[in-house]
């Protein structure tokens, strides 16, 4: 590639303790790169996993950014995007793998769609279905709601639930509110302008607070059903323990009181009700 021309996606790839999937990812990605100028970057926030020593069948050009201790999800992401040389970013987990989909066709779409900042694929579970990761921002009722929640088990296709799950989505693209940060493409020159993620959040919310705060600025966060990954879900996050869903809570007071709460005292006194219920697993 001739110096200073720049490329079409910056892949970034964040491993905590996951180098297999790590490569994994990363021959998946093969078939998706072909034909399009892209790069590989790996943020490394293994402190006892080398990731310096990792085979990847012949691929040569990923670059390694390793980090000497776990920065976090947002903080990783925003140290891969400061190196990114694409117009566009493509932040993925380390246990996703691309199965369907046309990059050529995907940055056709964007460059004729230039109010998208932001775009979530399809994504699957290893058995073939729906993750529901593009969905309606998270409000007071989310906690009733939610895929997980009594209500959802009792009365799995009641309309709240439905509503924040946008399960009304099919093979057009649509605009959504956010997309999960497991599979993310974005604008890089947006995220830029925006400071990148909020690395206040260590893991978890990372990717409803980037959404939120894109489309303040009127920026379009959309859906994107011809382009399929598959997710197995919390391969990383099974070397924190019971941590996880500590920074769940975590995580969740933080977007709330940024978003939701304009009382500075409410703020306050429902993060500290977080913190003491954090010290309970």
């Amino acid at each position: 590639m001739p110096p200073g021309r720049e490329l079409d996606i910056s892949f970034v790839v964040v491993n905590f303790k996951a180098s297999q999937h790590v490569a994994e990812c990363l021959r998946s990605l093969a078939a998706f790169r072909n034909g399009v100028r892209s790069e590989l970057i790996v943020v490394d926030n293994s402190p006892t996993e080398s990731s310096t020593t990792w085979s990847w069948d012949g691929m040569r050009d990923v670059q390694v950014i390793a980090h000497e201790h776990n920065l976090g999800y947002a903080a990783a992401c925003n140290h891969g995007l400061s190196e990114a040389r694409g117009r566009y970013v493509f932040f993925l987990n380390a246990d996703t793998k691309y199965v369907s989909g046309s990059a050529a066709e995907l940055l056709r779409w964007l460059d004729q769609n230039p109010s998208v900042a932001l775009l979530g694929p399809t994504v699957l579970n290893p058995d073939g279905t729906r993750q529901f990761s593009c969905r309606s921002f998270p409000g007071w009722t989310t906690a009733l709601c939610h895929r997980h929640s009594l209500l959802a088990r009792v009365f799995p296709n009641n309309p709240l639930t439905a509503q924040y799950l946008r399960t009304d989505l099919d093979t057009r693209p649509a605009e959504v509110d956010w997309a999960s940060g497991c599979c993310l493409l974005a604008r890089k020159s947006v995220l830029r302008e925006i400071g990148g993620f909020d690395d206040g959040y260590f893991l978890f919310f990372e990717d409803v607070d980037l959404a939120c705060r894109l489309k303040a600025r009127n920026w379009k966060c959309v859906y994107y059903p011809a382009l399929t990954f598959y997710h197995a879900i919390g391969v990383s996050r099974a070397h924190l323990a019971d941590q996880g869903s500590r920074l769940k809570y975590v995580s969740a007071a933080r977007y709330f009181s940024k978003h939701l709460i304009r009382n500075e005292f409410l703020s306050r006194a429902f993060r500290a009700a977080v913190r003491f219920r954090c010290r309970w697993p």
